[in-house]
C-alpha cells in the first residue's frame, strides 16, 4: 500500500500508540531545547489519521512520552519528567482527558519511587506497570476502580519486560544467582480492597498465584561456572 505521511515541522515524535479504531494516533513530539540545562520537552499529542489535524493534549515544560489510551476511551496515560535537574526526580506516572483538560498524577506526590513501561489488562481494570525499589525490579498494579496499589512479581531480582494475557502476566526475570530466563504467573481473582494507594513499598501486598519458569536457558552453563554473587551492604552517611 501507499505511506501516508502525518506529521511535518522541526519535531522529534516519539513512540506511539493507535485508537481501538484506528482513527487516532497518540504521539509525543520534542523541539530543538535551546537551553543547556534542558534534557528534552515533549508534549502528548493526538493526530486524527484522515485529516492529519493535531491536537496537543499537554503543553508544558516537562519531558511527557509513551501515551497509551485508557480501555474505555476517556483517558490518556503517559510517562513524565521535570526537564531540569533531571536526576534529583522521579519518573511521573500521568493521565489527562481524551480530548484535553487537568493532568492528574496517577499515583500521588507522596509515591517516591519510579513507576516503569505500563500497559492495561484486556478488561482494562488494571494498570500494571515496572517498579523499581532497593536494586529491585518488580511488577506492581493498580485498580482504576480504586483500590490498594500491590505487587504482581516481586522477587530478589529484575524484571526487565512483561506481558499481559488474562490472569497470567509472562516476564523476563534475572538475578545475580541466575541469568536471564522466561517466566509465568497465574493471578488469583481479585479481592477488591479498600480505597486508597498505599504508599510505603515495604507495606505492599503481594498478588496471589502461581509461579512457573518456563525456561532453563542457563541450566547447563552455570554447573560449568562459578558465579560473583554480591553482597548487600548498607553505609549511613551524613546528611
Amino acid at each position: 500500500g501507499k505511506a501516508k505521511r502525518l506529521t511535518n515541522g522541526e519535531f522529534d515524535y516519539g513512540p506511539f500508540s493507535w485508537s481501538p479504531d484506528c482513527k487516532t494516533v497518540f504521539a509525543s513530539n520534542s523541539g530543538r531545547a535551546t537551553d543547556a540545562d534542558v534534557q528534552i520537552r515533549s508534549d502528548i499529542i493526538k493526530i486524527d489519521v484522515d485529516s492529519g489535524e493535531m491536537e496537543y493534549l499537554t503543553d508544558g515544560d516537562n519531558g511527557d512520552f509513551c501515551p497509551r489510551l485508557s480501555k474505555d476511551g476517556k483517558w490518556v496515560y503517559y510517562m513524565s519528567f521535570q526537564n531540569t535537574r533531571r536526576y534529583q526526580q522521579r519518573m511521573r506516572l500521568m493521565r489527562v482527558p481524551v480530548n484535553g483538560g487537568t493532568v492528574e498524577d496517577v499515583l500521588g506526590d507522596d509515591f517516591d519511587l519510579d513507576p516503569g513501561v505500563f500497559q492495561f489488562d484486556d478488561t482494562g481494570e488494571y494498570l500494571y506497570f515496572g517498579i523499581s525499589y532497593l536494586g529491585r525490579e518488580s511488577i506492581a498494579r493498580l485498580p482504576l476502580d480504586g483500590g490498594e496499589l500491590e505487587y504482581v512479581v516481586r522477587d530478589d531480582g529484575m524484571v526487565t519486560g512483561f506481558h499481559l494475557q488474562g490472569n497470567k502476566v509472562i516476564y523476563s526475570w534475572e538475578s545475580p544467582e541466575l541469568p536471564g530466563e522466561i517466566c509465568v504467573k497465574t493471578m488469583n481473582p481479585r479481592v477488591k480492597a479498600g480505597i486508597g494507594a498505599t504508599i510505603s513499598p515495604d507495606d505492599l501486598p503481594l498478588v496471589p498465584g502461581k509461579v512457573k519458569q518456563l525456561t532453563s536457558l542457563n541450566k547447563d552453563f552455570l554447573k560449568k561456572r562459578c558465579l560473583s554473587l554480591p553482597k548487600e551492604v548498607w553505609i549511613d552517611r551524613p546528611d
